[in-house]
């Protein structure tokens, strides 16, 4: 009979402590041992920030390391831009590309705009007002709210008008950061609008950045 430290298995005794079970060697207790360098302290070495993206990268997308480093495979329309068809023409071009940020960059001014908390109750303790630490009376800031959202209407409106899959494309590609080739043309047109939009601003474009300028606080 084994006493309490010892155990049995296929006719043999060993102790608790030995690495081996009959002729097969005993499962180490905890998690496996993380991958990569170490110190001989066995602490991990810190890997560099944009290496740990371009191993993503690579990784996530399927690009190559040397693709991985460029800025643009960081997004699904970058990578759009990046690639290629099979007549060697850019799946994007960089007009398209520069529009297609731009309306990014607006949804985040629109975002700016419309999270600008008012101003509190003289009697509301709960914490510090505004958006960014003031009371949202900065005429300079008031002046950015106004433009940032009619911006945003009207690059909106000119990706509703490209065709009934515009903006769903948009969405895809922009918003969720999704790359996906069955809305690649609703997704062109959408982007040729937003460049329109900007080279050739409407009367009413100029006209609400006037009456933004011309707004007085009091």
């Amino acid at each position: 009979m084994p006493d309490g430290n010892q155990i049995q298995g296929n006719g043999h005794e060993t102790d608790r402590g030995a690495t081996t079970l009959g002729n097969r060697p005993l499962a180490k207790a905890g998690r496996k041992r993380k991958p990569g360098a170490r110190y001989p302290s066995g602490e991990h070495l810190k890997q560099n920030p944009m290496e740990t993206a371009i191993e993503a990268r690579v990784r996530i997308y399927g690009v190559s390391p040397e693709r991985a480093k460029r800025q643009e495979t960081g997004t699904a329309i970058g990578r759009a831009y990046d690639n290629r068809d099979e007549n060697n023409v850019r799946l994007l071009s960089r007009h398209q590309l520069d529009a297609l940020q731009e309306w990014d960059k607006a949804i985040h001014d629109m975002k700016t705009a419309t999270d600008a908390k008012r101003m509190r109750s003289g009697s509301d303790f709960s914490g510090a007002g505004g958006f960014d630490g003031n009371d949202g009376t900065d005429e300079a800031y008031v002046r950015f709210c106004a433009r940032a959202k009619e911006r945003y209407r009207l690059l909106r409106k000119a990706i509703l008008d490209s065709g009934p899959l515009g903006h769903m494309a948009v969405q895809t590609w922009v918003e969720c950061d999704n790359y996906d080739l069955r809305c690649l043309g609703d997704l062109r047109l959408a982007a040729n609008a937003i460049g329109r939009t900007l080279r050739t601003p409407p009367k009413e474009l100029t006209a609400s950045a006037n009456k933004a300028n011309s707004i007085n606080i009091s």
